[in-house]
């Protein structure tokens, strides 16, 4: 007798997690990357680039086509974690002979003047004509330089003669990388210079030498200058562009670098420069994720270790040289994002030290490279060094109370206001809003109890001067007359949160003749507030310059219990009840409830449908008809299984955590499907009536690709309309996967 008769599905990933608190170290699977590469005729030891997941979870070891199978990128990365692992401590033969030949690696591939090449490829040949890997004083020698210098400084108390020999190899590249310096920045970047002032700090305390010196100087004055001071999301981040604001999530060192450059010259600017960039931007990132890259819009994903990994040794650094725990906090706080708390709640670390690729909108990459892994394993290594106490905030337990919201324009509601969607492929989402005459945007938000400052990305804009800009949000208003251009992130107000659900409105009056495109919406909390389960508090942090929810700003606040606690989507999901069609011995679940997406397109509407753009409104899309030509009788059987097909306004329903409800005796469960952009698998779980719960893996292969989780093709289609509605005769897949259920 069957007694589980409840069976309720959800795609949320839950994973039992073996990283004890959070903060231990494992690393065998950079050990599983670690390897010897023939460079010429003789052997050195280094690390593959990528790992590629395989359909029964292990990994297949992969280079970077083009460009190689290791490179000095990863491997100078290996050798500071290692030497910090020396450091901290203490000598340890394993610690040792990993930092050595990791060094050895970087100096073999240090050319006679003292540049770098970057990539090896499989056959010992060094990459020395990619864009990726040629000479010119670039990031991987520039990171090279940091190794060495570290590596002089630490092996200088142990190993005094090979201590010598990377500073002679530093010595060398400092004067490449030095001849490519202007005006104190290094190809006139602040993210590639603060890497380069790490190693210049590190070597300049074993070698005080006039022109190190004077390199430190003038680039942490450099970097101190392209802090932006401006009020709004910006405020905080160092611009690393040259014509336009750019800043990169990934690489941006200037606060880590701007702490090291003053513990060797003692210039108090510099600290307090890397003190008002943590005050203010890391709050930021708190509440929107460790973003890829801000310019003219905010490119959300990927999210990516190496983004998370630079901004927590920044703080390690300024806890341990002010002593004042909010950065230590802080630290703790970015570094959980490996252990869950993210927008998805999965763990971005496997359970054999597997730091995974990439957090995307809907899905993770769970591929597992040398940069991810590397980048993951010196994140939890500055963590570990924290105290007890304030290490404990980097914990899977923890919550966002006040998340920070980009929304792209083009998907709200535009009212009565003559606005019109444009598609631009330079642009987040694939389009944009146009306006003339009038700006009006509106959409339905869940805002916390705290100020939020309101941006708009502009694009195109003929306006000159100020607009004055009105913001609604349930009982508040604001209005602000801005600065506007083109090109850039406008803050145009601030609003209040309610707690409550409430729909937030953007107005504005454009000048006659003009035109504004507006790419994005942007809310971001003035105060970001964080509840740490464990410790039944919540931590706030007021980013602003003014006095918010009684903290003196910028500065923090910690008070007992969850202060902001509001109904969140996931604590409102409930679970969907489907009825069941018997047919043909099978049992069809009716998922019309659950639609919320059309992926397929008729000839005249094929400009409308989206299956692959999750945050936009403009996509790529199967071929209706062409689906319609394989079914009979209404079916697209496949192995003799049927399927019922929807079509019409929505006719699939992406994965977001939702939860089905099934009244079901049953011995099988099939799933007709894909995925987009990558091919991806996760746990659902099955939940029946007496608690019992079942996980399956449920793996499906991008649209566009073949079969890689065993799944059966359902459809194969000769072509798919691009989000232009134009046929690209690429070839598009339906899968199959089907799972016993337990009895």
């Amino acid at each position: 007798m069957i007694v589980r008769r409840v069976l309720l599905i959800t795609a949320l990933l839950i994973l039992s997690f073996l990283i004890v608190s959070g903060v231990q170290l494992n690393v065998e699977h950079l050990e599983y990357l670690r390897d010897e590469f023939l460079i010429g005729t003789q052997a050195f030891t280094g690390y593959w680039i990528y790992t590629d997941r395989q359909p029964d979870g292990s990994f297949k070891l992969a280079g970077a086509e083009g460009e190689g199978v290791t490179c000095i990128d990863d491997v100078a990365r290996v050798a500071i974690f290692y030497l910090r692992e020396i450091e901290r401590s203490g000598m340890d033969d394993f610690f040792d002979s990993r930092a050595r030949e990791s060094l050895e690696f970087v100096m073999k591939l240090q050319d006679y003047d003292g540049d770098f090449f970057n990539f090896v490829f499989e056959d010992g040949t060094i990459n020395r004509h990619g864009p990726t890997s040629r000479k010119g004083g670039n990031w991987w020698a520039a990171r090279a330089y940091w190794a060495l210098s570290l590596g002089a400084r630490i092996y200088s108390e142990y190993d005094a003669s090979y201590s010598e020999k990377l500073a002679a190899s530093a010595h060398r590249a400092f004067r490449v990388l030095n001849s490519f310096v202007r005006n104190g920045l290094l190809h006139g970047y602040t993210d590639m210079t603060s890497v380069m002032l790490l190693g210049a700090s590190e070597y300049a305390q074993l070698h005080p030498e006039t022109s190190v010196l004077d390199f430190i100087d003038a680039s942490a004055r450099a970097l101190a200058e392209r802090l932006v001071r401006a009020p709004g999301m910006l405020y905080g981040l160092f611009d690393e562009g040259k014509e336009e604001f750019n800043w990169n999530g990934w690489g941006s060192r200037e606060i880590e670098s701007l702490v090291a450059a003053y513990e060797v010259t003692g210039e108090v600017t510099f600290l307090e420069t890397a003190i008002e960039a943590a005050n203010t931007s890391i709050p930021m990132l708190l509440s929107i994720g460790p973003v890829y890259r801000i310019s003219r819009n905010v490119l959300l994903y990927e999210q990516i270790a190496y983004a998370v990994e630079v901004h927590v040794n920044g703080l390690y650094r300024l806890f341990n040289v002010t002593g004042e725990e909010i950065y230590g906090i802080m630290a703790s706080f970015l570094n959980s994002w490996f252990l869950g708390v993210n927008h998805l709640r999965v763990p971005m670390v496997g359970p054999n030290g597997e730091g995974y690729d990439g957090l995307e909108r809907t899905h993770r990459n769970l591929n597992a490279g040398a940069e991810s892994t590397i980048s993951m394993l010196l994140s939890f290594q500055a963590v570990q060094k924290l105290p007890e106490e304030i290490r404990g905030y980097s914990d899977e337990r923890n919550h966002l109370r006040t998340p920070g919201y980009v929304i792209e324009a083009e998907t709200m509601d535009f009212g009565l206001s003559p606005a019109r969607i444009l598609r631009d492929g330079s642009v987040s989402g694939g389009a944009l809003a146009e306006f003339s005459d009038t700006v009006l945007m509106r959409k339905d938000l869940l805002l916390p109890g705290v100020d939020y400052e309101v941006h708009v990305s502009l694009f195109r804009c003929t306006v000159e001067g100020e607009i004055e800009f009105s913001i609604r949000y349930g009982n508040d208003r604001g209005i602000e007359r801005v600065q506007v251009g083109p090109d850039r992130i406008v803050r145009i107000g601030e609003i209040t949160g309610s707690g409550e659900q409430a729909r937030i409105s953007i107005s504005a009056r454009i000048p006659s003749g003009n035109v504004i495109e507006i790419d994005q919406l942007v809310l971001i909390p003035a105060v970001v507030g964080v509840y740490s389960e464990m410790k039944d508090s919540t931590i706030l942090f007021n980013r602003s310059l003014e006095k918010k929810s009684d903290i003196q700003g910028p500065g923090f606040a910690v008070t007992d219990g969850d202060i902001l606690l509001v109904a969140s989507e996931d604590d409102r999901t409930e679970a969907v009840y489907l009825e069941l069609l018997g047919r043909e011995g099978f049992l069809h679940a009716i998922i019309d409830p659950l639609l919320n997406n059309k992926g397929m397109a008729l000839p005249e509407e094929r400009r409308h449908a989206n299956f692959d753009n999750f945050g936009g409104v403009i996509g790529a899309s199967y071929p209706q008809a062409e689906v319609e030509r394989l079914l009979k009788d209404g079916l697209l059987y496949v192995n003799e299984i049927p399927f019922m097909i929807s079509f019409g306004e929505k006719d699939n329903f992406r994965l977001t955590g939702q939860r089905i409800e099934l009244f079901v005796e049953a011995s099988k469960i099939c799933f007709l499907g894909s995925s987009e952009q990558g091919d991806y698998e996760e746990y659902v779980e099955l939940l029946y009536e007496d608690g019992t719960i079942h996980t399956i893996t449920l793996g499906l292969s991008d649209w566009c690709g073949i079969s890689r989780f065993g799944e059966k093709i359902a459809a194969s289609l000769p072509f798919r309309y691009d989000s232009a509605g134009n046929v690209e005769r690429i070839q598009c897949r339906l899968y199959v996967q089907c799972y016993n259920i337990p009895r």
